[in-house]
């Protein structure tokens, strides 16, 4: 049996017994490497560690922030127009009062010169359920109007008429007829005529050229 020599004998460090003195530098380098190796890893861990939660957290800022950009972009509230609806006889508290200009009043002898008998035809088809425009024609629910123009008021044969146009002196000329036609309830108050009237000067204008149109 062969006697194992005492110089013969390896270390973990790769060096024999006689040379570990010589071999202690290299040791520690290598245990001072490991050291370091596993410290720097353990930061590089750490780093990690903290860079995920960073992330994280910056992450959920960015969703918060990209919803709430979506929402004002799908619902962006407009601020309310003040004229979007206005009542009509409320003033607002502070605001000036402007006086409502009224549009000025043409006497219907001047509109006549440029009337239309054609298109008075046209606003005439509003009253032929209760007027007759024809000669000889009959009364309905309105007397018939052929002939109306400049003949007395409420004498027309067979029909009769109310109280408020029966009392009324005078003959249906252009302002006369001007005027009943805008508002015949005004005009004469008590007047069983159920027509509202014609708002527009122009169209009384028409109409009443086609009326004047209608005799023999």
């Amino acid at each position: 049996m062969t006697r194992r020599k005492p110089n013969s004998v390896n270390l973990r460090l790769g060096v024999s017994l006689p040379n570990l003195c010589d071999a202690t530098p290299q040791a520690f380098r290598c245990v001072t490497e490991y050291v370091a190796i596993n410290q720097d890893l353990g930061e590089r861990m750490d780093s990690f560690e903290l860079n995920k939660i960073a992330g994280a957290i910056l992450f959920t800022l960015l969703v918060y922030l990209g919803v709430q950009n979506l929402g004002d972009v799908l619902f962006s509230p407009k601020p309310a127009d003040p004229n979007a609806y206005i009542v009509e006889g409320v003033v607002e508290e502070g605001a000036p009062v402007v006086a409502s200009v009224a549009e000025p009043v043409v006497p219907v002898s001047e509109l006549l010169q440029t009337a239309s008998i054609d298109k008075g035809v046209k606003v005439a088809k509003k009253c032929l359920s209760c007027h007759s425009f024809d000669i000889g024609g009959a009364n309905k629910i309105g007397p018939a109007l052929w002939g109306i123009v400049d003949r007395d008021i409420a004498v027309s044969a067979g029909f009769n008429y109310s109280a408020a146009l029966s009392g009324k002196d005078g003959v249906w000329d252009y302002e006369a007829l001007n005027g009943f036609l805008e508002n015949p309830k005004k005009y004469a108050k008590g007047t069983n005529m159920a027509f509202a009237g014609l708002r527009k000067a122009k169209d009384r204008a028409n109409i009443i050229a086609y009326l004047d149109s209608l005799k023999d």
